[in-house]
């Protein structure tokens, strides 16, 4: 029998897993909705809306079998999943971001709105019955005492190297620094020739694609419901 110092050292190992696995999710959740709130003052209540599209557009993907069996099709699969909610996030931008973007109000609104035809869209197609969506690495990995699903670890992973990427490029290639000189100053970015209305775009567009690459990752790991 396991002494309670033994028990309580997996237990603790388990919370630590859990934490950097979910910890990772909301990194790519949080670090997308602001960029678009820092680079053109854009408050997109509708993000969270990408995260569930990409937790159903992996659903849909796996029952029609396009992700395969193999862990390369199926991480390739959830990366198509997540440039397909980039694109839509685009589109979102122009149709409903764009016309809206001088009232808070306004982006207030057709925020909530959005989200629950998006949400009640879902319901009315899918019910109420929840959806499983198997994971993209099988198996588990022992970490100390603890079996930890590797699909927890893998999330981790691909968290932490798109994020690290993602700071290369802020920090290191002209189109960051066009990020963040429209965030500091879009009158100022504009007259050295740096267009804010093209660079909030393709901005937004990041933020849908890391949203929905979350809720592809998470599918797995989570019941995939329309309230998630």
């Amino acid at each position: 029998m396991d002494s309670p110092a033994g028990e309580g050292l997996g237990r603790l190992l388990e919370v630590l897993a859990l934490c950097a696995s979910r910890g990772s999710l909301y990194a790519l959740i949080s670090v997308g909705f602001a960029l678009a709130l820092g680079s053109g003052g854009v408050l997109n209540l509708f993000h969270g809306s990408f995260f569930l599209i990409g937790a159903y557009g992996a659903y849909l993907a796996a029952a029609a079998n396009l992700a395969g069996e193999s862990p390369v099709t199926r991480f390739l699969a959830t990366l198509l999943v997540g440039a397909a909610v980039g694109a839509l996030a685009l589109c979102y931008h122009r149709a409903i971001l764009r016309p809206a973007a001088g009232s808070w109000l306004r982006l207030v609104t057709v925020g909530m709105a959005a989200n629950l035809l998006v949400s009640e869209g879902f319901r009315a197609y899918f019910g109420t019955r929840s959806a499983s969506v198997p994971p993209i690495v099988d198996g588990t990995t022992r970490v100390g005492a603890l079996n930890v699903p590797t699909q927890e670890l893998f999330i981790v992973l691909v968290a932490a190297t798109i994020l690290s990427a993602l700071g290369w490029v802020l920090t290191r290639t002209s189109w960051g620094l066009s990020i963040r000189a429209v965030a500091q100053d879009p009158v100022g970015a504009r007259l050295v020739g740096i267009n804010p209305t093209l660079t909030l775009a393709i901005t937004v567009a990041l933020s849908g694609l890391l949203a929905g690459l979350a809720g592809a990752l998470a599918a797995p790991t989570r019941i995939v419901r329309p309230d998630m």
